[in-house]
């Protein structure tokens, strides 16, 4: 949302608002021009407000936390890598562990260790 405040055709203040989600929900936009303008403290009067809207649409998806039920996906998880384990005869699935953060080395700093389901 791009907010302009005009006084005899010229610009005295403006601003470019993005929103932290986005949206297409008017009344969260007419609360967010609201908000913003109730805060102003302008060195003189206008006679324009310019609101010009941009990308303006309905939400496709929200993206949810992966995991919901963490321990219940711990066991799927656990589940999962003992099936690798046993379909391969080794460890197929790993993590990295810290062993040297501070060494001059990169390949010194950590290390694949299997992952213990």
């Amino acid at each position: 949302m791009h907010l302009q405040l005009l006084a005899d055709e010229r610009i005295v203040w403006e601003r470019l608002e993005t929103f932290r989600e986005p949206t297409g929900d008017e009344r969260r936009m007419l609360l967010v021009l609201k908000t913003r303008l109730s805060l102003l403290e302008l060195p003189q009067s206008v006679d324009t407000v310019a609101v010009t809207l941009s990308g303006i649409g309905r939400e496709i998806a929200k993206q949810t936390k992966l995991f919901t039920d963490t321990q219940q996906n711990l066991n799927q998880i656990g589940e999962a890598i003992r099936q690798l384990r046993a379909r391969y005869g080794r460890d197929v699935v790993g993590r990295v562990m810290e062993v040297d953060p501070w060494s001059r080395h990169p390949e010194e700093r950590a290390v694949l260790v299997p992952y213990d389901a």
